[in-house]
């Protein structure tokens, strides 16, 4: 019979090569050992947590975005501090908090899926969308055939990051220009910097502050462009940053969409599809604007991807042709043609060069995009347009009456 030893206890037992037996007893014996020291010895319990629990959290996210969904957020804020004795930035930052959760998305969710208020402002958003189709349809019923019309694409302005300079000047190169039919609005004309996913050195204490300001400026700039341009309209090309409003991920969810979207159609802004993704708008046969999704180092390659991804939602008569794509999204200024030979014209930026949430300078450029068309037709010459510093002047030239534009102020 062999002789072994206890790994545990190191003594020695007889046995058949199989020391488990002793090992068990051995540990069995020592935990009862730990068990009673931790009996006459106890811990002292855990001081009590500053930060309100998760649940508590959740409950003033269902709150302040559910039960209240009818008022505004800052109304819905003061009402919630109100009844539970908090005060407001407490109560915005727990709904943040919660907000930021995967149980705090889900259980918002559900609460709204349950009531009324969701359905309310999915209704509202669907009326916006139907009512900026049929304006759409009517403007393009006027454009006559065989007539030269213009579409200006104003890519990432970055609201209240524009970089107002170079806006200017663009207001009046349009202001130059006879028959504009088309300028695109949104387009990441919103930064909403504060409803990011990145951790960055942006700081915006009140969320609804800041969204109140940026719509305030943007309903600025499309009454300005309503002077410059009387007969245009103002198709929202929905960017990656304007998404930010409308992801439930903020919060608010189809409340704060269908509000923000009233907001800007009351000054013009056409919201031709639903803004739960980026979308495509035809110019004319030969010719569409989008946002773009994709950013490469290789900006031609990312530019030649952008184009790809169009094609699966492009308009049915665009589908089996080969129509150029004027996108933004990358603030680069380069124009580029795909390995078919159709056009990529990437259109700069028109936001602040020098953002304070960046370490060091990007390599953004100011530029944007005219485009002269006929309708019905895939006939259209687009032009991409740099802006310039020329001494102590932003300039841009229009290259369609060869006129040059300046504007005092810097590109940094």
């Amino acid at each position: 019979m062999a002789i072994n030893l206890c790994v545990v206890c190191g003594k020695q037992f007889e046995g058949h090569g199989n020391s488990k037996y002793c090992q068990d007893e051995c540990r069995k014996k020592r935990r009862k050992e730990r068990l009673a020291a931790a009996a006459k010895n106890p811990k002292p319990p855990k001081p009590p947590s500053k930060t309100p629990p998760i649940s508590s959290d959740i409950q003033i996210l269902l709150d302040v975005c559910g039960k209240y969904s009818h008022l505004s957020p800052p109304e819905a804020v003061r009402r919630v501090a109100a009844e539970r004795g908090f005060t407001r930035s407490g109560v915005s930052g727990m709904r943040s908090r919660a907000a930021a959760t995967v149980a705090g998305r889900v259980a918002l969710m559900r609460y709204l899926s349950a009531s009324a208020g969701m359905s309310a402002s999915k209704a509202a958003i669907d009326a916006t969308v139907t009512d900026a189709r049929v304006k759409l349809a009517q403007h393009r019923a006027l454009l006559a055939p065989g007539v030269p019309y213009y579409a200006v694409y104003m890519p990432d302005m970055h609201v209240p990051l524009q970089h107002n300079t170079a806006l200017e000047l663009v207001y009046t190169l349009i202001a130059d220009i006879q028959n504009v039919a088309y300028i695109s609005t949104m387009n990441d004309g919103f930064d909403f910097s504060r409803l990011s996913r990145w951790t960055d050195r942006r700081e915006v204490t009140d969320i609804e502050a800041d969204i109140a300001n940026s719509i305030a400026i943007y309903r600025q700039h499309v009454a300005v462009l309503s002077m410059v341009a009387p007969l245009a309209v103002f198709p929202a090309i929905i960017g990656n940053h304007d998404l930010r409003m409308f992801s439930s991920e903020t919060g608010t969810g189809d409340y704060t969409a269908a509000n923000l979207m009233r907001e800007l159609a009351e000054v013009g802004v056409l919201f031709v599809d639903k803004p739960d993704r980026e979308n495509i708008f035809s110019i004319n046969d030969g010719l569409a604007w989008t946002h773009g999704t994709v950013a490469r180092a290789n900006r031609e390659g990312g530019a030649r991807k952008n184009y790809e991804d169009s094609r699966r939602q492009v308009p049915t008569r665009l589908a089996k042709t080969l129509y150029d794509l004027v996108i933004g999204h990358t603030h680069a200024a380069i124009d580029t043609k795909t390995t078919h030979g159709a056009r990529v014209i990437n259109s700069g930026c028109l936001c602040n060069l020098e953002p304070t949430y960046l370490r060091k300078r990007p390599d953004w450029q100011l530029a944007f995009t005219v485009s002269r068309f006929w309708p019905g037709t895939d006939d259209h010459d687009t032009r991409l347009i740099h802006i310039e510093q020329r001494a102590e002047n932003l300039t841009a030239m229009n290259p369609f009456n060869g006129k040059q534009y300046e504007v005092k102020g810097a590109m940094y």
